[in-house]
Parts: structure tokens; sequence; C-alpha cells
């Protein structure tokens, strides 16, 4: 399952590549995408605030 980089690796498919460099790790599903979208420089506090909910 892919929880960050969902882009990438649709972009990395999309280029027929058969490997995309990655990080495995356990964890939170939840954490990790609330962690990556916090991240993202385009969220408003709305959005923000629905996340953190």
């Amino acid at each position: 399952m892919v929880v960050a980089g969902e882009r990438r690796f649709r972009a990395f498919k999309q280029l027929g590549r058969e490997t995309i460099p990655a990080i495995v790790t356990q964890g939170n599903r939840d954490e990790i995408a609330l962690i990556e979208n916090l991240q993202r420089e385009n969220l408003n506090p709305l959005e923000e605030a629905e996340a953190l909910a």
C-alpha cells in the first residue's frame, strides 16, 4: 500500500519503470499520510484543521 508518494508512484509507472526508490517502514498509515499532507505547502488553514480533527 502506498501511503506517501502516490504521485511519484504513478509517474514512475507511467514512465514504464519497473522499480521505484522507496523507504519501507512500519507505522500508523493515517499518521504518515497526515504528516505528508501537512508538509505540503498548498494546504490552507481549513484543510489543515480538518486533517488534524
